[in-house]
């Protein structure tokens, strides 16, 4: 009697390709291993002082040219708000009244007709009167020359004189302060 042949299993399909296994052991070793640094903190503090330092200076400097600015600004505009109540006030102590009026500006000339301005200026500061100056003040909205009347007789009073900024019309002209009203003090 012959024994059947024992059936050998068939062979397992073949695995789907897949990532490679990791390396053996705990990981990747470096070559070597660098040395530890010592940290440098004088280093590192100069060029932080060095930095606040720049810092510092540019602030006070911005600070200082800022400051410098606006007070130049400010002489200017008294500067050109004093020639322009000198002007003004030269024409009507003259009698020249027409022309104090043409140097005043459109809303003001709109609002006020020559023979009124005439009349008003006629009384307040009659041709021969004297006047005094005193410099551009500001409460923030309006701009004004307080002015100080002596009438040829006697007596006087004083008055503010109001200005607005005129912006220059083109590259060749400035801007200049017109007298835009008054007020008796």
């Amino acid at each position: 009697m012959t024994l059947p042949q024992a059936m050998t299993p068939p062979p397992p399909p073949p695995l789907p390709p897949g990532p490679p296994p990791p390396p053996r052991g705990p990981g990747v070793r470096v070559p070597f291993l660098a040395p530890p640094r010592e940290r440098n903190n004088t280093r590192i503090a100069v060029t932080v002082l060095v930095g606040v330092v720049l810092l510092a200076v540019c602030g006070a400097g911005a600070l200082f040219g800022g400051a410098g600015l606006m007070d130049w600004l400010g002489k200017e505009l008294n500067t050109k708000a004093r020639a322009s109540a000198t002007a003004f006030m030269d024409a009507v102590v003259a009698g020249e009244t027409r022309k104090a009026y043409d140097s005043t500006c459109a809303d003001l000339r709109a609002q006020v007709s020559a023979a009124e301005f005439e009349v008003f200026w006629g009384e307040v500061a009659p041709e021969g009167s004297r006047y005094g100056l005193s410099d551009l003040e500001t409460d923030g909205e309006y701009q004004w020359i307080p002015v100080t009347i002596q009438l040829e007789g006697g007596g006087g009073g004083k008055i503010r004189l109001y200005f607005l900024l005129e912006a220059a019309q083109n590259e060749e002209e400035q801007a200049r302060m017109e007298v835009c009203g008054w007020e008796v003090a």
